[in-house]
C-alpha cells in the first residue's frame, strides 16, 4: 500500500468566515479560539428496535426522517421523541418501494425514496406522486442506510442528488475506460418530467451524471484498477461537497451542472492508500491465491459541510508490520486491528485542521446526517456497552470551541 502522511502544526488566528454552501442559521461561530472539536449537546431515546438510520432532518420543523432499509419502514419523529408518522411497506405496488429502502429525504410537502435502482416522490399520506428508474445498470455494491439521497434548490425547483452504488457506465471496473466514464453521483429534477410515469420502464436521460475523476486523482494517477470508488458526500444549497471513501481529496461542485467549484487536500494525521488491481488482470488477482499481503488501507466514513467547516470521520488504516505484529485470530484479531484502527475525525476550514483531539468518543457510531441548523446527529455505539439498550439512542452533537 501507499501510504501518505503530513505533518499538522496548530492553527492560530485564523478567520471564521462561512466558506460556499453554507446555509445554517449560525453561520460565523462567535469565539476568538482557533481550536475546536465536536460535542454531544442532546439525546433522544426512541423505542424502536433494530438498527435503523437518522437520514434527514426537516428544516423548518426540525422532526428526523429515520429509516430502516430491510424490510423497508420509516418513521418521521419529533426531536422530542413523538412518532408522528410511520410507513412500512415491502412490495412493488404503485406505493411501495420494492424489498430494499436504501434512503429518503424530505421532498416538497412528502418525502423521497430510494429502492434498489428507483426513487419515488411521495406526497404527506404516502401516495406515489412520481416514479422514476435510471435506464443503467448497478455497477458497484448496494448500500442499505446510508444517507444517499439529498434535496437542494435551483432556479425555484427542488432537485435531489442520488448515489445507487455506482457510476453511469457498462465498462468493467479494470479497463482505462471505466476512469474515464467514471461519474460521482446522479442529479434528478423531477418537475421536468411532467406526467408520472409510475414503473413504465427505465426514464432516459432522467438521472444526469455529474462529476468525473480530476486528472490529478489518485485513482488516475496510480495506473490501477480499482473495483470500488465510493464517494462520501453532502449537499448544501447548490453546493455537493464530497471526496472518495480511499483518497485524500474535498471536492466541490455547483449544482445541478456539477461545475468543479475547488478541491482541497485532506490534512490526514495519516491515511494508508489502497494498492488496487492490474489493469485487465483484477478478477485473475482476486482469484490468485498468492495475493500479496499488504496495509489495511485507510477509509473516509462521513463527510459533511456546516456553519463553514468540513467534518470528516475516517479510519488511518495500519501498516503490514503493525497488522503481522497482532497475534491473534478470527473475530479477536478484527477486534484489535480495530482497536488500533480507530475512528477519528477533523475539523477543517479552507484545508486547515481545527480540532486538536482526533478520537471519536466511543459513545458514537459515525454521524450520518447535518442538518441545517449546526447539528449533527449519530445512533449510539452499542457495540460500546455491555448489553443490548431497550431504547435506540440518537446523539445530537455540535462544534464548540475547545478551550482546553
Amino acid at each position: 500500500m501507499i501510504i501518505l502522511k503530513r505533518n499538522l502544526l496548530p492553527v492560530c488566528f485564523l478567520s471564521l468566515l462561512l466558506s460556499c454552501g453554507g446555509n445554517s442559521s449560525s453561520d460565523v461561530i462567535e469565539s476568538n479560539t482557533s481550536n475546536y472539536k465536536l460535542e454531544i449537546v442532546d439525546s433522544i431515546q426512541l423505542n424502536i428496535l433494530g438498527r435503523p438510520s437518522v437520514v434527514d432532518v426537516h428544516s423548518e420543523t426540525g422532526d428526523l426522517l429515520i429509516i430502516q432499509s430491510d424490510p423497508p419502514k420509516l418513521w418521521i419523529v419529533s426531536q422530542e421523541g413523538e412518532v408522528k408518522e410511520t410507513w412500512a411497506k415491502n412490495g412493488d405496488g404503485p406505493d411501495e418501494i420494492g424489498p430494499y429502502l436504501l434512503s429518503a429525504e424530505f421532498f416538497g410537502e412528502g418525502v423521497a425514496m430510494m429502492g434498489y435502482l428507483r426513487l419515488k416522490v411521495f406526497d404527506k399520506r404516502f401516495k406515489a406522486i412520481g416514479s422514476y428508474k435510471p435506464n443503467f445498470d448497478l455497477n458497484g455494491m448496494l448500500y442499505m442506510g446510508f444517507n444517499h439521497l439529498m434535496a437542494f434548490e435551483s432556479g425555484g425547483e427542488q432537485q435531489l442528488v442520488t448515489y445507487f452504488g455506482g457510476s453511469q457506465t457498462d465498462k468493467k471496473f479494470d479497463t482505462p475506460e471505466f476512469l474515464e466514464e467514471f461519474n460521482i453521483v446522479d442529479v434528478i429534477n423531477p418537475q421536468l418530467e411532467g406526467e408520472i410515469s409510475l414503473e413504465k420502464g427505465a426514464t432516459k436521460g432522467v438521472f444526469r451524471p455529474i462529476g468525473e475523476l480530476t486528472d490529478d486523482s489518485y485513482f488516475k494517477k496510480s495506473g490501477r484498477a480499482f473495483m470500488i470508488i465510493k464517494p462520501v458526500f453532502d449537499v448544501k444549497e447548490e453546493t455537493l461537497i464530497y471526496a472518495l471513501e480511499n483518497d485524500t481529496v474535498i471536492h466541490k461542485r455547483g449544482l445541478p451542472n456539477g461545475d468543479l467549484i475547488s478541491s482541497t487536500p485532506i490534512p490526514f494525521d495519516e491515511f494508508y492508500m489502497t494498492k488496487g488491481w492490474t489493469m485487465g488482470q483484477a478478477v485473475a488477482e482476486m482469484n490468485s491465491a498468492r495475493q500479496t499481503p499488504s496495509d489495511r488501507p485507510g477509509n473516509i466514513h462521513r463527510l459533511f459541510h456546516i456553519d463553514g467547516f468540513d467534518i470528516i470521520f475516517y479510519r488511518s488504516g495500519l501498516p503490514l508490520e503493525r497488522l503481522n505484529a497482532i497475534e491473534l485470530e478470527g473475530i479477536e484479531k478484527t477486534r484489535e486491528e480495530n482497536r488500533l484502527d480507530y475512528s477519528k475525525y477533523l475539523i477543517l476550514q479552507e484545508g486547515k485542521r481545527l480540532n486538536k483531539e482526533l478520537r471519536i468518543t466511543e459513545k458514537i457510531n459515525p454521524p450520518s446526517v447535518a442538518d441545517d441548523s449546526g447539528f449533527i446527529w449519530a445512533n449510539q455505539n452499542i457495540n460500546a456497552l455491555e448489553a443490548e439498550p431497550d431504547l435506540f439512542t440518537i446523539y445530537k452533537l455540535k462544534i464548540v470551541p475547545d478551550e482546553n
